[in-house]
């Protein structure tokens, strides 16, 4: 791959890892919810489409798409289209690219669970009970 090339998948990279990036005032102004079908437009269709051409091409096109878009849509909505087409299109891998982890995306989503640092030791409590029964 020449320098070109590995400089646009590094810039294709940072668009996928910049659009997918949610904010807890995104979420708020989302209405979005994968859980709830049947939902209009079909986004998927409209980024798989642009997709088609295949290759760096093809993800930049749909990168392309979703920022046009974004102008008039819920972000929510397109963020989930996005996520779905790049998961399943095997190309992302193959040409090095990755779907950011849930962490680089989100990581107001990962607070650490209170439950744990209330109750401390589970292990320790486990054997307590093991040791009284």
């Amino acid at each position: 791959m020449t320098d070109y090339d590995q400089l646009r998948l590094q810039k294709i990279q940072q668009r996928i890892n910049s659009v997918l990036r949610e904010s807890p005032q995104d979420r708020l102004e989302s209405r979005f919810s994968p859980f709830i079908g049947g939902t209009k437009p079909d986004f998927e269709n409209q980024l798989m489409s642009a997709a088609s051409s295949g290759g760096l091409d093809g993800i930049e096109a749909a990168l392309n798409e979703f920022d046009r878009l974004a102008v008039t849509e819920d972000r929510g909505r397109l963020r989930h289209a996005l996520l779905v087409i790049l998961t399943h299109d095997p190309q992302v891998a193959k040409l090095g690219l990755h779907i950011p982890s849930l962490e680089e995306r989100s990581p107001w989503k990962l607070a650490p669970s209170k439950k744990k640092a209330e109750n401390g030791d589970h292990d320790g409590l486990h054997r307590e009970r093991i040791e009284q029964g």
